[in-house]
């Protein structure tokens, strides 16, 4: 008897996966979001699922994720996340903000497009969007759930959610006007706490890309009481970065983030054409002259100090990490940013 798979079992099992697993659920969607070129694998967007899978769980209330430009955070956090969400628990309501309006109608699009995609629906088949509200800033599914689409600073009142996402909320072109990024962060601390339905159970996601010290991340890092994934292109120490319940992936100081899509060669042309300090912001999350802030080295989970055996072995047909753990740990007070 051949303990072979079928392709029928293969594929069960993979849709099975995609439904428990937010990270596998990403990189399939990418084979209907894909607008250019092939999806390139890689652990940081195992990383991005599970920080952000961590705030449907609830194990996570504030999460903050920085991110050089063009690594896929908007994506996985204001297209997959919300479509995920939707499909295990469909009566959520999610609020999407972007800095723009033509950006947020075009991840609320993208989002649509995704629910309604086959792969989707093989997936999450009770989950519809309803026809009585399909529209280009808000959609409803058939159980009262949704996805609302605003840009910073736009109407909000009497709307509100269960979890509100905010994507790249000041563009590049503003960094350097003080009164602009005051008025993000204002426009932040007035609004978007007081837009959770239940404030003891709603969360707040805010993804993006370093700016300035001053910058929304910058505010709120200095506040404290955040979850912080920070990735910079170019690993700045060693760290271990976690990708799963148990499960890291070790980053050596030095090491790029994504080299298969941004190269080396890549990065110091941007650094040439960007200059230090933009470099230095936008793709190393490290604003000239910011005080120090923790990373999320220890924040996701307890310091190991003593690693004597971990082996991650990737697989290529379920997209996602499975870790063999053997060590002895002792852990310091975990930073939670």
């Amino acid at each position: 008897m051949s303990d072979a798979f079928s392709d029928a079992e293969v594929a069960r099992l993979l849709d099975a996966l995609s439904r428990a697993e937010l990270t596998s659920f990403i990189e399939r969607a990418m084979n209907v979001l894909a607008s250019a070129g092939p999806y390139l694998s890689n652990y940081h967007i195992a990383a991005l699922g599970y920080a952000l899978q961590g705030v449907f769980e609830g194990r996570t209330k504030r999460l903050l994720i920085t991110l050089p430009p063009r690594h896929l955070k908007s994506i996985a956090a204001s297209v997959c996340f919300p479509a995920w969400t939707l499909g295990k628990a469909p009566r959520t309501r999610l609020v999407c903000i972007s800095h723009t309006a033509e950006l947020a109608t075009q991840h609320h699009n993208d989002c649509r497009r995704l629910i309604q995609s086959p792969y989707y629906q093989r997936l999450f088949g009770a989950c519809r969007i309803a026809r009585s509200k399909n529209t280009e800033v808000e959609f409803r599914t058939t159980f009262g759930g949704g996805r609302l689409s605003l840009s910073v600073g736009g109407p909000i009142t009497g709307r509100g959610g269960e979890i509100v996402i905010i994507d790249d909320p000041l563009k590049a072109d503003d960094a350097a006007s003080d009164t602009k990024r005051k008025a993000v962060n204002t426009w932040f601390a007035n609004t978007i706490g007081s837009r959770l339905n239940d404030p003891r159970t709603g969360a707040i996601i805010v993804v993006m890309q370093r700016l300035h010290e001053d910058d929304l991340a910058g505010a709120l890092l200095d506040q404290g009481g955040w979850t912080h994934l920070n990735l910079p292109a170019i690993a700045e120490f060693d760290e271990r970065v976690q990708i799963g319940p148990e499960t890291y992936h070790l980053r050596r100081e030095g090491e790029l983030l994504h080299a298969e899509r941004v190269s080396a060669e890549t990065l110091t042309q941007l650094r040439r054409e960007l200059g230090e300090d933009a470099f230095s912001a936008q793709y190393q999350s490290a604003p000239r002259h910011a005080k120090a802030r923790s990373s999320n080295a220890p924040g996701l989970a307890a310091t190991c100090t003593h690693l004597n055996d971990a082996l991650a072995i990737r697989s290529s047909s379920a997209g996602t990490w499975v870790s063999k753990l053997d060590h002895r740990m002792t852990t310091r007070s975990v930073s939670r940013c």
